[in-house]
């Protein structure tokens, strides 16, 4: 975050810190993207051997293959670049969504850290929950134990903030990349 910094206010996020983070766990993607390219690729070229072998003659199927293999190189070079024009904006871009299930995602995300806190604070002032024995509890008390529970170090907080805000654009963005290579790649390259 330190390095990072802009203009914003402690506190909050600066969008480009979240593009920072979500660049940094998308690279690790990348590799796996290639391999899977390559893979179904070669599922692609095994059936068409298979095929080639299973209907035609001998002396023909050599020549087949070797024809068809030439269409299906063409073919991979253009799966190399759909797959290449459906990872570009996730490298040279900022993040950008206009779906709603990033904020819901966000913002539970933040919502699950808060209960984590609130968990922990009776547990801290009374000790254990689970037992058999009954603590008498001050309502006004507990509720000012709890407006006093605020994050006071504004890095940490955040930082915490911009992680939530990667982790839901990450969740969202790995599913329509999944959709975009397997629909713009896959299925329109390889037919």
């Amino acid at each position: 975050m330190r390095m990072s910094r802009g203009r914003e206010l402690p506190g909050t996020s600066n969008p480009l810190v979240v593009g920072e983070l979500f660049s940094e766990q998308w690279q690790a993607w990348k590799d796996h993207i290639k391999e899977t390219e390559d893979c179904v690729f070669e599922a692609a070229r095994s059936t068409m051997v298979a095929i080639v072998d299973y209907f035609a003659v001998e002396e023909t199927a050599d020549g087949l293959v070797h024809l068809i293999g030439q269409g299906m190189d063409i073919l991979k070079q253009d799966l190399n670049r759909k797959v290449d024009e459906i990872l570009r904006p996730h490298f040279e871009m900022h993040p950008k969504t206009y779906n709603y299930h990033w904020t819901d995602k966000a913002q539970k995300a933040q919502s699950r850290r808060r209960w984590r806190r609130i968990e922990m604070i009776p547990r801290e002032e009374f000790g254990d929950l689970n037992t058999q024995t009954y603590t008498a509890i001050e309502p006004l008390h507990l509720l000012n134990l709890l407006d006093d529970d605020i994050e006071a170090d504004m890095e940490n907080y955040g930082s915490h903030l911009a992680v939530d805000y990667m982790e839901a654009y990450y969740k969202v963005a790995l599913k329509k990349f999944i959709d975009d290579l397997s629909v713009l790649g896959i299925e329109q390259c390889l037919r």
